[in-house]
């Protein structure tokens, strides 16, 4: 049996590095609800905020301003519920919700984005063996981001294969290697797809960091809440649908190592090493 999913830091490493520099911590709760915490950013103050989301439509990454509704020192929080209830709060400040599409009810959709400018900036620490990251092998870039991606077991056809029922996480291979959380454990018949982007040219007032919690299906907006620090705008990374991650049903169609086919040196990893 699939167990829980127990609370991960999710970050960076350089490669030839031993140190792991995290920007987000993961969890779920045992009703399956998910949780993204940031981390802190010292000497930044974080706002929050709710507003439509419009649709993806310039690309792998669109940006999207908002304006302030109020202001903390601590990292926030975002919560997506199992109902679809979707929650931002920092300490000692008001929450911020929107109600989205229950996670029992998503085929496939895009639920969180999460951005780090200037991950140099993040403190290094030791590594667990419950955390989650992944490698640069291009030195630091501008800009880290995150976008967490809910499908239905059965549009992963080589779950099983890849990852051990005993398992709650593990590598799933697609069109690359994807990094994969199993929640059956939660009693939900979806999997949470973690996939990140680099980028090496620095974002003009881009804030941070940023949170944002959506659910994006490619083709309608969705309501949205977030929380970025307040020295700028927020930079989510909104897929568009025909860039989601691929597992084709074929075995000969799945790559067997880690390699992004397209890279352009300097520009992203050569290989996606998660763990």
């Amino acid at each position: 049996m699939t167990p829980k999913v127990q609370a991960r830091r999710v970050g960076i490493m350089m490669n030839g590095e031993s140190v792991f520099y995290p920007f987000f911590t993961l969890s779920v709760n045992p009703d399956g609800g998910i949780m993204v915490t940031m981390t802190s950013i010292d000497h930044h103050s974080w706002q929050t905020w709710g507003r439509e989301l419009p649709v993806p439509a310039l690309g792998l990454s669109q940006r999207v301003e908002w304006g302030p509704q109020s202001a903390a020192k601590p990292a926030p929080k975002l919560h997506y519920h199992r109902s679809g209830f979707v929650s931002v709060q920092a300490s000692g400040k008001r929450r911020v919700a929107r109600q989205c599409l229950p996670l029992e009810d998503i085929d496939k959709a895009q639920i969180f984005s999460v951005m780090r400018r200037d991950p140099a900036d993040l403190k290094a620490i030791g590594i667990r063996p419950n955390d989650s990251y992944i490698v640069s092998h291009d030195g630091w870039p501008a800009a880290v981001w995150c976008a967490g991606i809910v499908y239905r077991r059965d549009l992963i056809p080589h779950l099983e294969e890849d990852i051990e029922s005993t398992q709650s996480r593990g590598i799933v291979r697609g069109r690359i290697a994807e990094l994969c959380i199993d929640l059956s454990g939660h009693h939900l018949d979806g999997v949470l797809i973690l996939r990140f982007e680099f980028l090496f040219q620095s974002i003009a007032g881009a804030a941070k960091g940023s949170v944002i919690g959506f659910c994006s299906r490619g083709e309608e907006p969705s309501q949205a809440v977030g929380a970025c620090t307040s020295d700028g705008y927020p930079a989510p990374i909104l897929i568009n649908e025909h860039n989601y991650p691929q597992f084709p049903r074929a075995k000969d169609q799945r790559t067997r190592d880690r390699r992004h086919s397209d890279r352009i040196p300097g520009r992203g990893p050569e290989y996606l090493d998660w763990f």
